[in-house]
């Protein structure tokens, strides 16, 4: 796992279902020796705190870290869940500083959060914390800037959040996390449906063949 978040880091390669050109913008730095193996450690341990230090003290590279140990959390849901759901949740709190200044970051970070903590494992292993990470990250992107940049990864969010605050293991963990998370759900999406509708694409005009008359039958013959 170390080695793959290491080759992660180097190449600055942000993966994910919901990537964004903001996001990947900001991977194409490299995180310095450091840091990277200070986020290595990190998450190998579920230290969520070292993951928020680290985000904290490179705010310029705060999408990127929170993406580099999310992409190494995925590696985790099968073989240390809890480890998993601890990355998610410091990322998730991360997202929280990028609002308004890459609100598009923030929503591929809660939403990779979310995607995280519905598994099954981490829902078995930490249901507090998967319904911490379904609350926060609703709260992420309940924000209009965040609507207005993500809308779609906003509604994925909710949507993950419901199915995670839905799951009975989680309601026994934290029953008032369902509630919470529906009506954070009811306000998004109705900022999602005031949004500007994207106009419809035409599709293109096929011009008729040009009719050529017939060649008389009439024609002189050459003398």
């Amino acid at each position: 796992m170390k080695s793959s978040l290491r080759n992660f880091l180097l190449l600055g390669a942000v993966v994910g279902a919901l990537s964004l050109p903001a996001v990947h913008a900001q991977a194409q730095q490299v995180l310095p020796p450091s840091v990277s193996q200070a986020l290595e450690a990190a998450v190998a341990s579920g230290n969520g705190g070292a993951i928020e230090a680290l985000i904290a003290a490179n705010p310029a590279a705060a999408a990127q870290i929170a993406e580099a140990a999310l992409q190494a959390a995925d590696a985790l849901v099968a073989t240390n869940p809890a480890a998993a759901a601890s990355v998610a949740a410091a990322t998730t709190n991360a997202a929280r500083s990028l609002v308004a200044t890459n609100p598009a970051a923030a929503a591929s970070i809660a939403a990779h959060a979310t995607r995280i903590v519905s598994a099954p494992a981490v829902i078995a292993a930490a249901p507090a914390a998967a319904a911490q990470v379904a609350v926060q990250a609703t709260q992420v992107v309940s924000a209009p800037a965040v609507i207005a940049a993500a809308p779609a990864a906003a509604q994925q969010v909710v949507q993950q959040a419901q199915a995670v605050t839905s799951n009975p293991t989680v309601q026994q963990a934290a029953p008032q996390a369902s509630q919470s998370v529906a009506q954070q759900a009811q306000q998004i999406n109705q900022q999602v449906a005031q949004l500007p509708q994207q106009p419809a694409r035409q599709p293109p005009q096929m011009i008729p063949p040009v009719q050529t008359a017939p060649e008389s039958r009439n024609q002189a013959s050459p003398s």
